[in-house]
C-alpha cells in the first residue's frame, strides 16, 4: 500500500516538485484591501511584496484552509482506500492549520490518514517534506515515519532578520512598544523558529551586524543550507558574502517565500534555513 502526501501551501514546494512526488497541496488564504485569494493562485508574489513595502495601507492577512478542503485532498489521495495518507502541516504554534487537518483526517481518513505537525515553516517545512519522502522511498511505514518526525523537526532551524519590525507587529508577534523602540534604535532581532517555538535569538543594532551574528549561529555540520528572503535585494548580497567568508555553501536560494510567512517577516527580510 502506497503512502501519499497532503501538505499545506506554506511548504514552499514548486508545482513541479508536487507533481513529481504526487503531493496534494491545500492552500491557505490571503486577504488584502483589494482581494481575497488562495495562496496557490498568486501568480507573482513579488508584486505583493512591492505593495507591502510601498503602501502602509496594504495590509496582508492570512487564514487557514477549511476542514472541507483538507477532507477533499485526503479523499483524493486515499483513492478508494488504495493508499495510506500522511498530512504534513506548518508548525501548529503559527497556525490553526494543523488542527483543521486533524479534524479532516478523522472525518475523511477512515483510519488510513494521519497528520504530522512539522514544527517548522516555509523552507524548513520543505526540508521536512524532503526528509519524509526519503523515508517513504526507504520503505518505512506510516508508524515509523510518525516516530521519526520529532527528530527531523529538531534538526531543522529557521533564522531570519526582518528589515522592519512593523510587519511582525501587525501579525501579533511583537508589541507596539517593542516595535516602536526597535525602530527608533535600529535594533534588529534575529528570529529563530525551531521545534515549534519562535523566539528572539539575539538583538543587534544594525542590519549588517545582525546578519553577521545570524551566520555565526550556523553550526559547522549541516546537511543542507538554504538562503531565504522576501525580496531581499542588496541584503542577499551581504548575506552571501558572510556565508562565503565562513566557507558555508548554499544549496539553493529562494527570494519569493510563501506569502503567508512573508506577510509577517516583511519585505527585505533575509534568513537562512538549514537541517543538521
Amino acid at each position: 500500500m502506497a503512502i501519499k502526501l497532503v501538505v499545506d501551501s506554506t511548504a514552499d514546494i514548486t508545482p513541479e516538485y508536487a507533481k513529481e512526488n504526487d503531493i496534494r497541496v491545500v492552500s491557505l488564504n490571503i486577504s488584502t484591501p483589494d482581494e481575497e485569494i488562495k495562496e496557490t493562485d498568486i501568480k507573482n508574489v513579488q508584486q505583493y511584496y512591492k505593495r507591502m513595502a510601498e503602501d502602509n495601507n496594504f495590509v496582508v492577512k492570512t487564514s487557514q484552509p477549511s476542514i472541507a478542503e483538507f477532507e477533499e485532498a485526503i479523499t483524493e489521495a486515499l483513492d478508494g482506500n488504495k493508499n495510506e495518507v500522511l498530512v504534513l502541516t506548518m508548525g501548529s504554534s503559527l497556525s490553526g492549520t494543523y488542527s483543521c487537518a486533524c479534524l479532516a483526517a478523522d472525518n475523511a481518513g477512515g483510519g488510513r490518514a494521519a497528520v504530522i505537525d512539522s514544527g517548522t515553516a516555509t523552507l524548513g517545512f520543505r526540508l521536512f517534506i524532503e526528509e519524509v519522502i526519503a523515508l517513504i522511498k526507504q520503505g518505512k511505514t506510516v508508524k515509523q515515519i510518525i516516530a521519526a518526525a520529532p527528530d527531523i523537526t529538531k534538526r531543522i532551524h529557521v533564522y531570519f532578520v526582518p528589515s522592519s519590525l512593523k510587519f511582525l507587529h501587525r501579525g501579533g508577534r511583537m508589541s507596539t512598544i517593542s516595535a516602536a523602540i526597535g525602530s527608533i534604535l535600529q535594533i534588529k532581532p534575529i528570529i529563530h523558529f525551531h521545534d515549534n517555538v519562535m523566539q528572539c535569538a539575539k538583538k543587534v543594532i544594525g542590519f549588517t551586524k545582525a546578519l553577521t551574528e545570524m551566520v555565526s549561529l550556523i553550526p559547522a555540520k549541516i546537511k543542507q543550507l538554504i538562503l531565504a528572503s522576501v525580496a531581499g535585494g542588496a541584503n542577499i548580497g551581504i548575506l552571501k558574502k558572510l556565508l562565503a567568508d565562513r566557507n558555508l555553501k548554499t544549496d539553493y536560494e529562494k527570494d519569493d517565500i510563501t506569502m503567508v510567512i512573508a506577510a509577517h517577516a516583511g519585505p527585505g527580510a533575509v534568513g537562512v534555513v538549514f537541517i543538521e
